[in-house]
């Protein structure tokens, strides 16, 4: 299912492919992916109220402003909050591994303990520019 996901989100990514950098050279920054999925704490209790959903837009802003700043290209989320399997995408740019490791874990849904994501170098195979 992530494959499936990951794939059709190439084919809907708004830059042609050429303009993403996949290896690190020093120079330019690298493509990375997280991928958010409740903690084990909230997820024994999934409930979203209203101190949950301000972590929430807190989430989206910070997610924007990654987009806005052209850091980010692809993010997305399984659509239902109440299911424990529940996951979200970010494909991302970042100059290195520990500048990734700080985008995630500066995450306000991290912060607040409501996800716990995981970060990696990746690799975009192909992508299609948006018509």
């Amino acid at each position: 299912m992530l494959l499936k996901i990951l794939f059709a989100g190439m084919l809907l990514i708004n830059a042609p492919a050429s303009t993403f950098t996949n290896e690190y050279d020093g120079n330019a920054n690298q493509t990375y992916v997280y991928i958010l999925k409740y903690t084990e704490e909230f997820r024994k209790n999934i409930q979203w109220g209203s101190r949950e959903l301000g972590f929430a837009q807190e989430h989206v802003a910070y997610i924007k402003e990654l987009v806005d700043e052209n850091k980010a290209w692809f993010l997305g989320r399984t659509t239902n909050f109440y299911d424990p399997d529940m996951f979200g995408v970010i494909v991302f740019e970042a100059a290195g591994t520990e500048e990734a490791k700080k985008i995630l874990d500066n995450d306000p849904l991290v912060i607040n303990n409501i996800m716990q994501g995981t970060v990696s170098p990746f690799s975009i195979v192909f992508g299609k520019e948006k018509k």
